[in-house]
């Protein structure tokens, strides 16, 4: 019973997330909400982060959001979890940018490229190089954040060739991809 709890506050984390791709906030936090009891109930501390992660990220335009980022983040990193270090890390310099905390961001997505590039998370790394980019260039480093741009067209590039045909215009037209393409053009 507690892994189906567990899978029920992963699909609702997952619901959240699509709403809010879709950007419907009120039903990604409702989402968020029925996902945290599960994901309680169900013991998993990953299932738990996750859910924190998602209804913390939804709401970082706050202080009270970014702290429960940022304490994820701690958590994470304490249980050795790379992988919600990492989506903790992207949210929170997302958040810090967002609040026009670029130095802040920097330091945050400088440490997440460490960590993602040892261990292999090509699948977020260009995301990551974009985030530190937009930090960097508005902070007016624009040269340092040229080659990061570089960098994350460069993982682009390599994660479309993996993407199939029939896939390619929706990879194609993620918000991240379409930035970095058009500012090299």
């Amino acid at each position: 019973a507690t892994g189906n709890r567990e899978q029920k506050a992963d699909l609702e984390v997952l619901r959240g997330q699509w709403d809010l791709a879709r950007g419907d906030a009120a039903a990604a936090r409702a989402a968020f909400d029925r996902a945290l009891p599960l994901a309680r109930e169900s013991g998993s501390r990953t299932s738990l982060l996750r859910a924190r992660l998602a209804r913390a990220a939804a709401r970082a335009e706050t202080a009270g959001g970014i702290a429960e980022v940022a304490a994820v983040l701690r958590e994470a990193e304490s249980l050795g979890h790379t992988a919600v270090t990492l989506e903790a890390c992207e949210d929170l310099g997302r958040a810090e940018l967002a609040r026009r905390r670029f130095s802040e961001a920097d330091q945050v997505l400088q440490k997440a490229i460490g960590i993602a590039e040892r261990a292999g998370w090509n699948e977020g790394l260009f995301r990551l190089y974009a985030l530190r980019a937009r930090a960097l260039e508005a902070s007016g480093r624009r040269s340092e954040a040229a080659e990061e741009f570089a960098r994350s067209s460069r993982e682009i590039a390599r994660l479309r060739e993996n993407v199939p045909a029939e896939m390619r215009a929706s990879f194609d037209d993620l918000p991240t991809v379409k930035d970095v393409l058009a500012r090299l053009r």
